[in-house]
């Protein structure tokens, strides 16, 4: 008997190591269970017993990837609304999907989290924070889109800090809808001096983009719809468009940002935007031009505590900032006298590219030869 109780007891797993969130479900479980509970105080298993309160609790027990989940997805799933998600250092896919199967590289964020990440905490892929979603925030990790944006933000109240969204394609971060979104300390944009040449995986169908390329994103903003983004000390970096583009109605404020190695600062694309506003904010020579085209958002406040160095293009310096304070245009977009660049308005241009659009079309494409 006593050998049979001995060979049982060694096939069960180890017990959750102490103040894990496994443990702490576990102990719960336990106490809120007829038998195992007998022993506890009425009181705790009344707190055992209750769902509103067991979520109370729960929420504060940090949930961790890998730890406690598997995966990110998994822990998402497992997570209560608000709970801390904390990913452990190294690389992770967003979406735990075996062998990088198709839909892997994208993630669907529809609860309330505060998700962050140990240093050196590296996620490939795409981040979609839901529509439905009231918000959360997201903290000191990497992310390195898979063939997309890095981050699109639907809708909901999000704070981002000390966050360095790397994109090779569209947007570093995209932002549409009702959304409201604070970044601080973020870097958002293509790859820096350093990083240069690194092989990375552009999507989940096993595409590589070729070493020793400079690998640079469209944009490091965009705002779309409602949006409305805050920004304060960020650096927007290697953008062959550039660093910010508004659209719609939305409003992007900057304050103490860097803006470098852009082909322009500032766009404004359809419905112009409803505002932009930059205080204390440095744009380098890196930065060819202060606007990309003729258009320009509704209203621009231009502070007088930013600095733009003189190698940027000298033709925009007047008619373009003028004295610090708040621009609204009288023209019609894309009029002449509003810039002197010779570059069109993307708003006129027939050929303006539906990123979103041609994303979902390659992604159909690589799904119809994966089958």
């Amino acid at each position: 008997m006593k050998r049979m109780m001995w060979s049982c007891s060694a096939l069960l797993p180890p017990p959750p190591p102490a103040g894990t969130w496994e443990s702490c479900a576990l102990t719960l479980a336990m106490a809120a269970h007829a038998r195992l509970g007998e022993g506890c105080a009425q009181s705790v298993k009344d707190v055992a017993r209750s769902h509103d309160l067991l979520l109370a609790i729960m929420r504060h027990v940090t949930l961790i990837v890998p730890d406690d989940t598997p995966t990110l997805a998994a822990a998402l799933r497992r997570a209560a609304p608000w709970q801390r998600v904390l990913i452990r250092h190294g690389e992770h896919l967003v979406d735990g999907r075996t062998d990088g199967a198709p839909g892997s590289s994208l993630l669907r964020v529809a609860r309330p989290v505060d998700l962050c990440g140990e240093d050196g905490t590296v996620l490939h892929g795409t981040l979609i924070l839901d529509r439905s979603c009231p918000g959360g925030a997201v903290r000191n990790l990497r992310i390195d889109d898979g063939g997309d944006c890095c981050v699109r933000c639907e809708g909901g109240c999000w704070e981002m800090s000390h966050v360095r969204l790397r994109c090779s394609h569209g947007s570093a971060l995209l932002v549409s809808g009702p959304s409201r979104v604070t970044l601080e300390g973020c870097v958002l944009g293509g790859e820096g001096d350093a990083e240069q040449g690194q092989t990375v995986m552009l999507s989940a169908y096993g595409s590589v983009q070729e070493a020793r390329l400079h690998k640079r994103a469209c944009f490091a903003i965009v705002a779309k719809g409602d949006a409305r983004i805050e920004a304060s000390r960020c650096t927007l970096r290697e953008c062959s468009e550039a660093a910010v583009l508004l659209a719609n109605a939305s409003l992007v404020s900057l304050a103490g940002c860097l803006l470098t190695e852009c082909a322009a600062a500032f766009l404004a694309g359809e419905g112009l935007g409803k505002s932009l506003r930059v205080s204390g904010c440095h744009v380098d020579a890196t930065a060819r031009r202060l606007w990309a085209d003729a258009d320009r958002p509704l209203a621009f406040e231009w502070g007088e505590a930013n600095r733009r160095e003189e190698h940027v293009e000298e033709e925009e310096a007047e008619d373009a900032i003028g004295d610090a304070g708040i621009v609204r245009l009288q023209q019609p977009r894309g009029a002449a006298a509003d810039d002197s660049s010779d570059t069109d308005s993307l708003q006129d241009a027939s050929a303006f590219a539906d990123m979103e659009a041609l994303m979902e079309e390659l992604d159909n494409a690589a799904l119809a030869a994966s089958g």
